[in-house]
């Protein structure tokens, strides 16, 4: 990847120098991304539409069937889950 240094001043266009260290970790965190997708891309590219929707709903199912028992178990379940505070007391040693 080239950046241009585009200044009003000049007429050239010189590639800006990454050989500083956080110019290679930016240019690596934005081709990154773009590489993993097109890599996903090539590794799926062979599932139908029909199957992600059916894994999409399944997913949904999935996460909301957790959710509800959440709450419904948070608002109807055991009411005596109350918390146990024990004090804190100094232990004493004995002369």
């Amino acid at each position: 990847m080239t950046f241009l240094n585009n200044t009003k001043n000049s007429t050239i266009s010189e590639p800006m120098p990454s050989a500083t260290f956080l110019g290679a970790i930016g240019e690596a965190s934005f081709d990154v991304p773009f590489k993993l997708a097109d890599w996903l891309s090539r590794k799926t590219s062979h599932l139908s539409r029909l199957y992600w929707i059916s894994i999409l709903l399944l997913f949904i199912i999935i996460t909301s069937s957790g959710c509800l028992y959440l709450i419904l178990n948070a608002t109807i379940g055991q009411t005596n889950r109350s918390l146990i505070i024990t004090p804190i007391s100094t232990v004493v040693n004995p002369k």
